[in-house]
């Protein structure tokens, strides 16, 4: 059986629900009660009713210290959700469901709303043979208890996959991760069909071939039907080159490439990232899928990067592939997508997979992609540039026989700094045959 290791990581805006905000406020107000305002038990020890996610109205000078409120009530706000996570017996800490802050959502922006506080709850990791499907709606269940949710289009929803259990084949060969690779080249147009408008072109998950001028043409030449002598052998042959050199030359194909469209990239803002193949936890992370603001839009999305990721190397005949120009159908994708699912052990499967499949390319397909004001996409490359390094997200502990992994920063070609005109990593693809 086919039993992939996989977790998740659900990015959203949270606020306190007004019955518990009346509830504080009561005690807060009743002099007789100020005793128990104080020691209040967990959850709400210290919460502070004064504290908003406001910033911008305040004078400079007591910035600092509101900045500095602010992280203590957003310390309060994730410790409520620890506790309503542990009181639906969803295990909290080492080895368990883990709720951290994430910078680079943007809570000001939260359409003018105070008090929507940003987390991102990531998840243990779980085989596709585990009730994990009750245990992400018994999530949400948990955070609605307390909290009301909303989502932007800043928020994002990232599923890490291995390709076998720990004991099986926990880390990607090269070989697979080429396959992957192919996928993203192979699958982009239909893939793009299926995304609603703010993740077709979403700069904190951009498709390989945006990233890439060279990628781009190249594909429209396979593509191109009045060139018929090219292939996708033709561009594949520079993946199976990289394969045969070992791992960390074809997982090189994955990042270390500067977009296009402008601004600052980093590599693990593409569609898929290929970064923690050669360290921490050993997943390939699909990044396409956007918001989950509840169970159902998570359930699925997780499906789908998990159905997406057994296609890409159980169903597809890569060589057969190979020798065509064809570019798949939403239907040949929607089929592809189908069949891996089902090679999934059956409680990660999804009775209305199907039908939430063609409802997404019913509505999505032909709407044009969201864009970036300059200012806003200003923004976001701050973000990035603040964010470089990154922070501890998905992990999995404890895995037997695990080696040395080689930190990125060993693979890295040149040491340029953030907005240099020279790339980060030299362009693995520059010596693409065509």
């Amino acid at each position: 059986m086919i039993n992939p290791l996989f977790g998740f990581e659900l990015e959203l805006f949270v606020k306190l629900k007004d019955e518990h905000v009346k509830r504080l406020k009561q005690l807060h107000d009743d002099p007789a009660q100020q005793p128990v305002l104080k020691n209040l038990p967990h959850p709400f020890e210290g919460w502070d009713l004064a504290v908003t996610t406001r910033t911008s109205t305040v004078n400079l000078t007591l910035r600092t210290k509101v900045q500095r409120d602010q992280a203590e009530q957003r310390t309060r706000v994730h410790n409520v959700i620890k506790f309503a996570l542990n009181r639906q017996s969803i295990d909290v800490g080492e080895g368990g469901w883990s709720v951290v802050d994430e910078p680079s959502l943007e809570e000001e922006n939260v359409e003018g709303i105070d008090n929507f506080w940003r987390v991102e709850i990531i998840s243990r990791p779980y085989h596709a043979s585990e009730h994990w499907q009750d245990q992400l709606r018994d999530v949400y269940k948990a955070v609605n208890r307390y909290f009301d949710i909303k989502v932007t289009n800043g928020c994002s929803h990232h599923v890490h996959i291995t390709p076998g259990t720990r004991d099986e084949f926990p880390f990607y060969d090269a070989h697979q991760v080429g396959m992957i690779l192919r996928s993203d080249f192979y699958w982009e147009k239909p893939l793009y069909n299926l995304l609603p408008k703010e993740r077709k072109k979403s700069v904190w998950a951009m498709a390989i071939t945006d990233a890439e001028a060279k990628l781009k043409n190249a594909v429209e030449m396979v593509e191109d039907n009045t060139k018929p002598n090219i292939k996708w052998k033709d561009f594949f042959a520079h993946i199976s080159k990289r394969e045969e050199q070992g791992l960390k030359e074809v997982v090189k194909l994955g990042f270390g490439i500067k977009h296009s469209l402008g601004g600052v990239h980093y590599e693990r803002y593409l569609s898929t990232n290929y970064t923690n193949v050669l360290e921490g936890c050993g997943t390939i992370e699909f990044r396409r899928q956007g918001h989950a603001h509840d169970y159902n839009t998570a359930v699925r999305q997780i499906v789908l990067a998990l159905a997406q990721h057994m296609a890409a190397l159980y169903v597809v005949n890569w060589d057969a592939v190979g020798n065509t120009k064809a570019v798949p159908h939403d239907d040949d994708y929607v089929r592809d997508l189908l069949a891996g699912m089902q090679l999934l052990p059956e409680l990660s499967w999804l009775p209305e997979f199907p039908e939430w499949l063609q409802a997404q390319l019913k509505a999505n397909k032909g709407k044009a992609p969201s864009e970036l004001s300059p200012a806003d996409l200003a923004r976001v490359n701050k973000i990035k540039a603040e964010n470089l390094l990154g922070k501890p997200g998905f992990q999995i502990p404890s895995r037997p026989g695990t080696p040395v992994r080689e930190p990125i920063a060993n693979i890295l070609v040149s040491s340029s700094l953030p907005g240099s005109e020279n790339q980060l990593f030299d362009n693995p693809w520059a010596d693409l045959g065509f």
